[in-house]
């Protein structure tokens, strides 16, 4: 990951690292949705809240991508990969 932005929590920075790791171990791969990764119980990952944290700043270093596609009821969002993340 890149330098860390001044008001990023230390927390949410270790969580997004703890994140890229798994994507980089291939325990996620493809689209996903956030209870895709707090599911899974994994340190620092096992709340719908430290995962949002976690994909937020992943997204703001560019390496996922947030989708979201309109339905009936609410929007859903996913997230992409990038594929440099997996180096």
């Amino acid at each position: 990951m890149a330098a860390q932005h001044p008001g990023d929590d230390l927390a949410d920075v270790a969580g997004a690292k703890a994140l890229l790791k798994r994507i980089r171990a291939g325990d996620i791969v493809g689209t996903f949705a956030a209870r895709d990764v707090y599911r899974k119980q994994w340190s620092m990952l096992s709340t719908p809240e430290d995962a949002g944290k976690a994909l937020a700043l992943l997204v703001d270093y560019g390496w996922l991508r947030r989708v979201t596609e309109e339905t009936e009821g609410r929007t859903k969002t996913a997230y992409e990969i990038n594929p440099g993340a997996l180096q």
